[in-house]
């Protein structure tokens, strides 16, 4: 196995495979691109997408994001330690807009890949594709009786 490639188990077919080039960023060389790589968002499978982002957001400590308020600019005098709290956020911020970008079919890719910020694009996947009981029951009813 190359450097550039990774064991995983493959959660749709439950067989061990490499997993090609799709994660040669540093953060994804872990086994949380598994679960990345495994569980696209491609629309109706919302649920179960933001089950697996929780998860990976959840072993980054970056979970809070999603529905953080993005803060407001600070004053050129703010205090260092206020600096540093936004400047985390902001890195946090990116680092969880990533890894949900990276989640996502290219067609949602493209359509979020101009909001800035990961509460954005979980608020507009939300009113999309949410817990809508309409969507839920489509999705049920898909995987009992096929498409």
């Amino acid at each position: 196995m190359s450097m550039d490639n990774f064991s995983c188990v493959d959660t749709v077919r439950g067989v061990t495979r490499e997993a090609p080039n799709l994660f040669h960023f540093t953060m994804f060389k872990n086994p949380l691109a598994c679960i990345i790589n495994n569980n696209k968002l491609i629309g109706p499978k919302y649920l179960d997408w933001l089950r697996n982002l929780k998860i990976v957001l959840d072993f980054k400590d970056l979970r809070y994001i999603l529905d953080a308020p993005i803060p407001p600019k600070l004053p050129s005098d703010a205090k260092d330690e206020d600096k540093a709290a936004l400047a985390k956020f902001h890195k946090d911020d990116k680092i969880a807009r990533c890894y949900m970008l990276a989640s996502m079919s290219s067609d949602l890719q493209r359509q979020h890949e101009t909001m800035k910020h990961a509460s954005k694009i979980y608020k507009h996947l939300k009113e999309l594709y949410g817990e809508n009981p309409r969507v839920v029951r489509h999705q049920i009813s898909k995987e009992l009786f096929g498409p």
